[in-house]
């Protein structure tokens, strides 16, 4: 026989790996991956009680201060000091509440879809801002007490003016100066550069 036909026949060929299926994202959530995504999400998930109580303190320490000194001054313009800073500061309060909520949890991140983001929290920020326009006034009036004799009718009015006008202004105060937990969400979403299996995905998104 001729040696050729002889030697064993070549084993078939294997199949060649399959490469992983990719792992699908939805279209408007993602879950937190270790690292930065993790770290970040665990510090907009807890609520900044130390941002709220540092607002509440600062509440308390100027109804202090006017009730011993703005109020009494002689001159009108300085007693309106008092019940202007402190719509300030309550309207600095309750948006700084409103931040300082969770904004993430850690098995589920929210990210807006590819057709653009449709969910705005400017409706409940501005929801806030008149609550605290509402309610600045009372506030300041309990802070000041009574209306005294001698006060003019303009300083009157514009007791109650004043606080309404920072009160419903202060509510905005804490996106400048936000809380941990703002702070952390804002990071999460807005530094958003990757690939993702429907193609390359350059985001940047920001939740007034």
């Amino acid at each position: 026989m001729s040696p050729v036909l002889d030697a064993p026949s070549a084993p078939p060929p294997a199949n060649p790996p399959k490469d992983p299926v990719p792992y699908v994202y939805a279209a408007g959530e993602y879950r937190a991956q270790p690292g930065r995504d993790e770290e970040l999400c665990r510090a907009a998930s807890h609520t900044d009680w130390l941002y709220i109580g540092g607002t509440l303190v600062l509440d308390g320490a100027w109804i202090a201060t006017d009730a011993n000194y703005f109020r009494f001054r002689d001159e009108p313009g300085v007693r309106l000091v008092g019940p202007s800073v402190m719509g300030l500061l309550w309207g600095a309060t309750l948006g700084g509440a409103l931040l300082s909520r969770p904004q993430c949890d850690p098995g589920l991140i929210h990210w807006a879809p590819p057709e653009g983001n449709i969910h705005s929290e400017l409706p409940l920020v501005f929801a806030v801002a008149l609550a605290s326009l509402a309610t600045a006034p009372l506030l300041a009036r309990l802070e000041q007490g009574s209306i005294r004799a001698e006060w003019p009718v303009w300083e009157r009015a514009w007791s109650t003016v004043l606080p309404m006008a920072t009160g419903f202004g202060g509510t905005f105060l804490p996106f400048l100066l936000p809380p941990r937990t703002y702070r952390a969400a804002q990071e999460l979403q807005n530094l958003r550069i990757g690939v993702d299996p429907r193609g390359a995905t350059l985001g940047w998104g920001f939740t007034f």
